[in-house]
């Protein structure tokens, strides 16, 4: 799961760090100044630069001496490298911070990863970098500002008999990763970060585009075969992002051009994208299945430092039938909810698709209220008909009210509270209201 990670200020004693047996230190030198020094240990790359201890390399080499990384590396197996890379280096992993990290899967699928790998097409408009690396690597990457995803040949680098493919998403800048808790080392040996991470790759995976070479184009009607000929080329789809990304208006026809892509692919296609999401699925939810003593002890009323496991994002994989909803129950005791509707957002209280909307949508807006007039009269039927002061639309004032519903809560209570705190009393606020999870959550 966990492959490479990058530290550049490790928690560590320089000076123990020097004199450490099992590390052979170079240095490399100008006019007789040692400007820093560095030495290669079981995959990893240690280097010491004015008094900072930097650390860079692969924790699953580490776990295999130094040798390969092609195998299963579990959580337990993560648990166990990490504790052991702490003792060995005299590290603090708790106050040591991640500045890059690495995680994904090795899958065997049903067919050599270079052919499967051809038939990549897009990543929300970018085109792949398909190439082959000295050691007979055949790669794609889809490079983002904060991560990039990686697919490449695992058996073809390491010579493997088996159709073993990577999948892997290596983080760049750790603001991705802000709303998963992953900060330090030691977060690494929490089971809950395992579960958004896996929720990331499983939504990555299902953005990628892949053309289908089974799929008969002289057998769709005109317009499917229009679209599904252009959509089997990246330029049309970095050509659709880039107009809706300096035209609002184009967003829409970009969106329909990849909904309906998708439907094609599903309804004439083998749905191998599929299965391999299954594969990656499978093989995430086994590899980071805690161990019993630890899943027992979790528990979300007691551990209320853990939201990442209620606000779960949902994961996606392209080739569900579409309007199908499907719950894939993983072998961690956590679920994974996958919501197989194109769009993974949704209005946060009716559950209805916004997708359409502005991103930063968390309701139904008055525009989709009114487009949509049984959605707006099922809302409206619990709200009183008195006469508005306004010629407003109905959509409107059912768009308003449903920000009420998530606002209204929040908000009386903190009158009431306040109400209250200023009110003189014997005894120390604290000592007299106590307060629930959800009401602190409010005062926030």
């Amino acid at each position: 799961m966990i492959d490479g990670i990058k530290c550049l200020n490790v928690n560590a004693e320089i000076a123990k760090l020097k004199n450490n047996p099992l590390l052979e230190w170079k240095f490399n030198s100008l006019e007789g100044e040692i400007l820093n020094q560095y030495c290669l240990y079981r995959g990893l790359k240690l280097e010491i630069k004015r008094n900072l201890f930097q650390l860079n390399g692969s924790l699953h080499k580490y776990k295999n001496n130094g040798i390969h990384n092609y195998n299963d590396f579990s959580f337990p197996e993560i648990k166990y490298t990490i504790n052991e890379l702490e003792e060995t280096l005299n590290l603090n992993q708790q106050t040591t911070p991640l500045n890059n990290i690495e995680f994904g899967v090795n899958i065997i699928i049903p067919l050599k990863p270079k052919d499967f790998i051809k038939r990549i097409i897009s990543h929300k408009g970018k085109r792949p970098n398909i190439e082959t690396s000295k050691d007979n690597m055949y790669y794609l990457q889809f490079n983002h500002g904060q991560y990039i995803i990686k697919i490449y040949d695992k058996g073809l680098q390491y010579g493997l008999d088996e159709n073993v493919m990577r999948f892997e998403i290596k983080v760049t800048k750790m603001q991705f990763l802000k709303d998963v808790g992953l900060v330090y080392l030691s977060d690494l040996l929490k089971p809950c970060i395992y579960v958004s991470l896996g929720n990331i790759l499983l939504k990555i995976w299902g953005e990628i585009l892949v053309y289908d070479p089974d799929i008969n184009s002289n057998s769709l009607t005109k317009r499917d075969k229009d679209l599904y000929l252009k959509g089997c080329n990246p330029l049309y789809w970095e050509s659709l992002y880039e107009l809706a990304a300096t035209n609002g208006s184009e967003r829409g026809k970009r969106d329909r051009a990849l909904l309906n892509f998708r439907k094609i692919i599903l309804r004439n296609g083998n749905k191998l994208p599929e299965t391999i999401g299954k594969i990656i699925n499978n093989k995430w939810s086994e590899l980071s299945k805690p161990k019993l003593e630890i899943c027992n002890k979790l528990s979300l009323k007691k551990r209320s430092h853990l939201p990442l496991l209620i606000n779960l994002k949902p994961c996606i994989f392209t080739t569900f039938p579409i309007g199908q909803k499907i719950q894939i129950r993983a072998n961690l005791h956590f679920k994974y909810k996958v919501d197989s509707h194109v769009s993974l957002k949704t209005c946060i209280i009716t559950g209805e698709d916004i997708s359409r909307q502005k991103k930063e949508s968390k309701f139904l807006s008055e525009k989709t209220l009114n487009d949509n007039p049984d959605i707006e009269k099922k809302l409206s039927e619990g709200h009183r008909k008195n006469k508005r002061k306004c010629n407003c639309s109905n959509g409107y004032y059912s768009a308003h009210n449903l920000r009420n519903k998530d606002s209204n809560p929040r908000n009386n209570f903190k009158r009431r509270y306040n109400k209250l705190i200023i009110q003189p009393m014997l005894f120390a606020t604290e000592e007299i209201i106590k307060l629930t999870d959800q009401q602190r959550e409010y005062l926030k």
